[in-house]
């Protein structure tokens, strides 16, 4: 009679490590052993475990102004409850949703990030109070913790073995903490450690299987970002070859993670290539670029349909899905457009696409008046929104009733955001359509604008100037037309 091959059974542990009947090492509110390999850990039936891991009931008292006790209890309530969701964005996101939440007791670093984040989160939408002192004091328990977190974050690299997932979920943190300060080139090196340390990982297949994927997912999405935003940067994350497009989108993560690796692929081709025949040797364009690109055209052309087959089948679905498909149709709408002419040193190729320049205003319209804006939190270099489409719709469409209505979509951000980045972009969007429309205003057709008087680039330097309330800004044009030399007109900007 054959007899069964035994197993230990574990009376004690997380439900996925008793089902998989290996031994857990009972970390709150989630194990190691389930987060190191990938795996969601399910939590622990026992009550007395269910009491240990509850919050005790006056860390669940809801924030007020007193913010002088029972600080540190409140701050983790409070992240899973709100600043989570706000950074997430448009989009269902289990990086911030459960794997940052789960990882809080797991590392100290993480868990004075986390209260750092809380801290500015607070201090930066405390609107309902007269007095400065909440913000103030918010300010200097942000500052606190995110200078204990930098401490536990260097023993943790100085360690034999560091979790790549709570090395990555660290980096994570602290460069949204950067960004939101609006430390930017703080928040750049933590992006060029964060870079550099994922390929470490990647390169090591025992290290990669550790890493839990949403929080590599997250990183690529801050490289893209930070690429979008600073028109230098070349993507360090970008895939060296062309992916597949799969046949249809099945949901809205898929499609997410699609749409991100080709504008990562996009952004890798304007930045190493298409730029230095634009702005080197306009007019020279070799033949194997203009295959590229047209490869990105057609995907993208592609990806829009696929996007609207997958808005079709999820008529009835409200929230998240709704507005992460149209931050998508924008995207990928704008990456089509950006494809086409990024290789030409005429602006006016851009006139032909006045239509899918509406099309990207009238979305970002019902996603600015659906949905509260005002309860995000972000920056203009980790922007997943509509801050940085509409700033390409003021400044490529010529259109005066489009390019102005897209600007006013920009005011009603900034006088939410209330951020000194965003009014520095306002501005200078709003400098840029003033020097080419010449005081033609609403009424301006892309006909009345010569080439020659287009800006076909401006951007703001130094961003170590923003607390000193004034940048220099850049505005490149031809003044001479393609055939010759570029032209720079510089000015400030201050608040």
């Amino acid at each position: 009679m054959l007899r069964r091959k035994f197993a230990p059974k574990h009376k004690t542990g997380c439900l996925t490590c008793r089902i998989r009947r290996v031994k857990c090492d009972e970390g709150k509110p989630a194990c190691l052993r389930c987060l190191n390999t990938g795996r969601r850990c399910d939590g622990y039936s026992s009550s007395a475990q269910a009491n240990e891991m509850a919050p005790r009931p006056e860390s669940a008292v809801a924030w007020d102004n007193d913010l002088t006790s029972r600080l540190d209890g409140r701050a983790f309530i409070f992240f899973v409850q709100s600043t989570a969701s706000r950074i997430a964005g448009h989009f269902r996101d289990d990086a911030w949703g459960h794997i940052v939440p789960q990882l809080v007791h797991a590392n100290p670093a993480i868990r004075h990030a986390v209260n750092a984040l809380v801290g500015l989160d607070r201090a930066f939408w405390n609107t309902a109070s007269t007095t400065e002192s909440p913000t103030q004091e918010m300010r200097a328990f942000s500052t606190k913790h995110y200078i204990h977190a930098l401490n536990h974050f260097r023993r943790l690299l100085s360690s034999p073995r560091p979790t790549p997932t709570i090395t990555m979920a660290c980096l994570l943190l602290f460069i949204h903490i950067e960004a939101l300060r609006e430390n930017f080139a703080s928040t750049i090196a933590h992006v060029k450690q964060m870079s550099l340390l994922l390929g470490i990982t990647t390169a090591q297949p025992q290290q990669c299987e550790r890493l839990e994927p949403t929080i590599r997912d997250a990183l690529t999405r801050i490289d893209i970002q930070a690429s979008a935003y600073m028109g230098s940067r070349v993507p360090e994350l970008a895939p060296q070859a062309f992916i597949p497009l799969p046949e249809t989108l099945m949901d809205v993560a898929l499609a997410r993670k699609i749409t991100n690796i080709w504008t990562s692929r996009l952004l890798l081709f304007l930045r190493s290539t298409a730029d230095h025949i634009k702005y080197c040797s306009p007019g020279n364009v070799p033949l194997e670029s203009i295959d590229e690109s047209a490869t990105f055209q057609e995907a993208f052309s592609r990806l829009e349909d696929m996007l609207a087959q997958l808005q079709a089948r999820l008529q009835s679905t409200a929230g998240f899905d709704v507005r992460g498909i149209f931050i998508l149709k924008i995207r990928v709408k704008l990456n089509r457009i950006l494809s086409l002419g990024c290789l030409y040193a005429e602006e006016s190729i851009y006139d032909a696409y006045l239509d899918d320049f509406r099309d990207i205003l009238r979305m970002c319209r019902f996603l600015g008046s659906t949905y509260v804006h005002e309860n995000m939190i972000t920056s203009v270099l980790l922007d997943e929104g509509i801050l940085q489409p509409l700033n390409h719709v003021a400044k490529l469409c010529r259109d005066g009733h489009t390019r102005h209505a897209a600007i006013a979509e920009l005011r009603k951000i900034s006088e939410q955001r209330n951020t000194h980045s965003v009014y520095v972009v306002l501005k200078m969007v709003e400098r840029c359509v003033a020097l080419e429309e010449d005081s033609l205003g609403e009424s301006s057709r892309c006909s009345d604008i010569p080439e020659w008087r287009r800006i076909h680039s401006c951007g703001f330097d130094g961003p170590q100037s923003l607390e000193l309330r004034h940048v220099r800004v850049i505005f490149k044009s031809l003044p001479n037309g393609a055939d010759g030399d570029w032209g720079s007109r510089e000015e400030t900007i201050s608040w």
